[in-house]
């Protein structure tokens, strides 16, 4: 009976704790300029490849694929000690990488699918992990492992097709992510107290390194719109 009563207190404790102490991260990165016109890459026989470094949406004025995270992981809330997601997937199809960027944890997988009907290279240049540099056959995978995590994403290339690229964001922890189509992001379950984001894009570098927020508990914290300039893509 005692023991069940000090099992029963450490439960109300333990929920008493995850209540107020964890708290929700909201913001968008807009730009601040007209929006710049964006060509394609280059013309493949009929096709033209896109320029996915820029994705602006046109009536928010909201830039996507911005990274958002923290370089250094805090004390992570017990929903988010594993990924839900297994594995991190990079398609090679239409002579480009899908998805554009990626946020990659230290306990996930990449699998590498070409999709295409011809031999793609896949080359990524990591600042910490190993290299990978291989040729990936049509209608084959390759699974690629980091297990350190990435101070900034990490670049992945084709040297036979300099136009196709991709990038991933390796962390060791889940507070980091990707703006969406409208340049909004959100981060759930931080733990409450003040935290230093850096924001990155592959065309302008960091657009704040030090993004300092206070997270409240049982609160979501809305920031003001993060501004990008137009210049700054040019």
């Amino acid at each position: 009976m005692q023991r069940l009563m000090v099992t029963i207190l450490f439960v109300v404790l333990s929920q008493s704790a995850f209540a107020e102490g964890w708290g929700h991260l909201e913001g968008e990165i807009v730009l601040d300029g007209d929006i710049p016109e964006v060509r394609p890459l280059v013309n493949i026989g009929a096709r033209n490849i896109p320029d996915d470094s820029i994705v602006i949406d046109r009536l928010t004025k909201g830039v996507a694929n911005v990274c958002v995270y923290l370089p250094k992981v805090p004390e992570i809330h017990p929903d988010l000690d594993k990924p839900k997601v297994r594995p991190v997937k990079l398609s090679i199809n239409n002579l480009r990488y899908d998805p554009r960027i990626a946020v990659v944890r230290t306990d996930q997988q990449i699998l590498v699918s070409n999709d295409s009907n011809f031999s793609h290279e896949i080359h990524t240049s990591p600042f910490v992990n190993p290299v990978s540099d291989a040729i990936v056959q049509p209608n084959r995978n390759l699974v690629i492992f980091y297990q350190i995590p990435e101070s900034l994403p990490v670049k992945v290339g084709s040297d036979t097709h300099p136009w196709m690229r991709a990038w991933w964001l390796v962390v060791d922890h889940p507070y980091a992510t990707i703006t969406n189509k409208q340049g909004k992001f959100r981060i759930e379950k931080l733990p409450a107290g003040e935290h230093t984001f850096r924001v990155w894009h592959e065309r302008t570098g960091y657009i704040d390194r030090k993004l300092t927020v206070t997270i409240e508990a049982d609160q979501t914290t809305r920031l003001r719109p993060i501004p990008v300039l137009t210049e700054d893509f040019k």
